[in-house]
């Protein structure tokens, strides 16, 4: 069962990493909203929003992956009690 608690401690982990991601995007975002800004400074910060952007979707899809393989284990644990309650 450690096994599945540590990928549930991972998840956790990379949620409080998009949060962050979210944070930094939304503060990029903020900036686009000054008018004096050159086309380099917005150019420059629509590259960086777009690279927090691919970050956060990395994360979510590695929760994914870890999420599918949570349930996979559970389901293994649970065959092998209703093998284990047949035997006895």
């Amino acid at each position: 069962m450690s096994g599945i608690g540590q990928l549930k401690s991972d998840v956790a982990r990379n949620k409080s990493q998009i949060s962050s991601i979210e944070g930094e995007i939304s503060t990029e975002r903020q900036k686009l909203n000054n008018n004096a800004l050159s086309q380099a400074e917005r150019g420059g910060i629509e590259a960086l929003i777009q690279d927090l952007e691919t970050k956060k979707a990395q994360y979510e899809e590695a929760n994914n992956t870890i999420r599918a393989e949570i349930n996979l284990l559970e389901q293994q644990r649970e065959q092998q009690l209703e093998e284990q309650n047949k035997e006895n």
